[in-house]
This record gives C-alpha cells, structure tokens and sequence, in this order.
C-alpha cells in the first residue's frame, strides 16, 4: 500500500502536531486510534479501498479526541474544530458529514439502521471492542485482537 494512504501515516499526520493537546495521553491515544483501525479493518475482512483507508483512518484520529485532550472545552472545540481543519487543509472538507457520521455512530451499542453501510457498521464495532478490552469481538477471533493489542498497547488508554 502506498505510504501516503497507509493508516498508520495518516494517523501519525493528523496526531503528531496535536501531541500538546493530549499531553501525556499521547502515545496511548495514537495506538488507541491505530487499534480501532485495525480492528475496523478486520471486521470489514480486509477489503477497504484507499478512499475508505483514508475516511477510516480521520475518523480513528478524531473519534475519542475530546475526551483525552487535556484543554478544557466544549466537545465541539476538542474535536469537531480540529477535524473541520485538517480537512479544509487537506482539500477534504467535502467529506465532512460522512467522517462526522462515522464518528458519531460509534457510540451507539445497537447495529446502526443504515446497515448499508458496511464501513459504518465495522467501525462501530471495532470502537466497542475497542473499549470492552476484546470482550466483545463481533467475531474477530481473540488471536487477532491479542495481536492488535500486541501491535498497538493499550498502556491505561482503558
């Protein structure tokens, strides 16, 4: 896969000059993100086209920013303003809404109504296994997402 369109560069791209933001949370937040990626993509079975990689990718950095950013604020300013940013600076402010709804469903423990979308749905339940600790995997096998956490330690993140 080309660098440029690799989760892990995207990731790293729209965190590293936040690093500030989130403080000592830093490196727990990236792998945080870098898991609920790799979880997506496995419960989506590996089949993501670069322009999901990338939408998945912006919606991994963003999802839990809010909540790990050491400034004060209204979640809107935590994380919708920085998502708004790097999109307007990366020529992607046309996707807004879609990365927006990305994010928004996650929290939801109940498959979304627009099952039609498949990325939405992964994503969804990757967050839940995500923050469940694996035990809840949608069936993802638990070697895989012992591997993950492997690859990408949660370090307290939950």
């Amino acid at each position: 896969m080309n660098n440029r369109y690799n989760h892990q560069s995207i990731i790293a791209r729209i965190l590293d000059p936040l690093r500030p933001l989130l403080g000592d949370h830093f490196i727990r937040y990236k792998n945080h993100s870098a898991r609920l990626f790799e979880l997506s993509n496995h419960i989506h079975c590996g089949d993501l086209s670069t322009d999901n990689v990338k939408i998945l990718s912006i919606a991994c950095a963003f999802n839990s920013l809010h909540v790990w950013s050491k400034d004060t604020g209204t979640d809107y300013e935590k994380r919708v303003v920085p998502l708004i940013e790097f999109l307007a600076n990366h020529n992607m402010i046309d996707r807004a809404n879609e990365i927006c709804h990305l994010i928004g469903i996650t929290g939801k423990y109940d498959q979304s109504p627009f099952d039609f979308c498949r990325l939405e749905e992964s994503f969804r339940k990757a967050y839940w296994t995500d923050i469940t600790m694996g035990t809840r995997t949608f069936r993802l096998s638990s070697s895989n997402y012992k591997r993950i956490l492997k690859k990408y330690p949660s370090r307290g993140f939950h």
